[in-house]
């Protein structure tokens, strides 16, 4: 699933793919890749953008399993 809303805050604040991805220690093609729906978004990569972003990581992703197992 396509991460809308962080490409939208991303866009917003003018802060481009690569800018965030060196930001925060991530590769640019796996954050790409995450962002639009590619590859999955790993729990350590929504606590780095939520930091990065200073937005609550459920506001970021709404849709997001927390990865615990208990759905």
């Amino acid at each position: 699933m396509k991460n809308d809303i962080v490409l939208s805050v991303m866009n917003e604040r003018g802060i481009s793919i690569r800018q965030c991805a060196k930001d925060i220690g991530i590769g640019r093609p796996d954050l790409s890749s995450a962002l639009n729906g590619k590859k999955p978004m790993y729990p350590k990569y929504r606590q780095l953008l939520s930091k990065y972003l200073c937005i609550d990581e459920a506001d970021l992703f709404p849709d997001e399993e927390d990865g615990d197992g208990n759905d």
